[in-house]
């Protein structure tokens, strides 16, 4: 039995920033792999796109029962993923002890995901973590898209370090991204992909 003295350990805070286009056949599985994620203590922050298939309405009907997920209210259609995103990095009230994630509208995510990337983040002093991930089809074939390739000088010019769905980031970087997104002089609102522009900002931030 432990001690009185012994402070029970603090779970990592992830705040998960979902972007939702026509994903409603997808949803409640995905959802469900976010908000039992292991050993972290998560939260979903939802917008959608202007979806025609009833995925705002799922999401409303979900967090009626779900406390640890919150949808924004819906506006004028972005047109396009990235876009949704920055919105959501704009828009989304997140924490100074909260760590970030994006999620894709078609994710499902290992039961050690965060938890296992809020380490690495710990661990090594970084303010991004990104992972190799694994694309699958609905007739359960699945390939493995391999991004752990030790990073070179400039790389962020040519892609990005890994598919935004497994990100995961610091205040620090978050705050980075909000104050490129809202800088009048920059170009960063007309990158067609978020994963891209956060590695180069991460980078290029050092």
């Amino acid at each position: 039995m432990p001690s009185p003295q012994t402070k029970p350990r603090q779970l990592p805070r992830v705040a998960v920033l979902l972007a939702t286009y026509n994903g409603a056949r997808w949803l409640d599985e995905q959802l469900d792999s976010i908000l039992s994620q292991q050993d972290v203590q998560v939260r979903v922050i939802a917008l959608d796109d202007g979806s025609t298939d009833g995925t705002d309405e799922r999401l409303t009907e979900r967090a009626a029962t779900e406390p640890r997920l919150t949808v924004l209210p819906r506006r004028d259609p972005s047109g396009s993923a990235a876009a949704n995103f920055y919105r959501l990095l704009l828009t989304a009230e997140t924490k100074p002890d909260e760590l970030v994630a994006f999620a894709d509208q078609d994710d499902r995510w290992r039961p050690g995901k965060l938890a296992r990337h809020a380490e690495l983040l710990s661990r090594g002093g970084y303010d991004g973590v990104s992972s190799n991930v694994s694309s699958f089809t609905s007739d359960g074939r699945h390939t493995l898209v391999r991004k752990d390739y030790p990073q070179r000088p400039f790389d962020f010019l040519l892609e990005s370090a890994g598919p935004g769905s497994t990100f995961l980031m610091t205040h620090r970087l978050v705050e980075l991204m909000r104050h490129t997104l809202r800088n009048d002089d920059s170009l960063a609102q007309q990158v067609h992909r978020h994963d891209w522009l956060t590695y180069a900002v991460a980078r290029s931030h050092g």
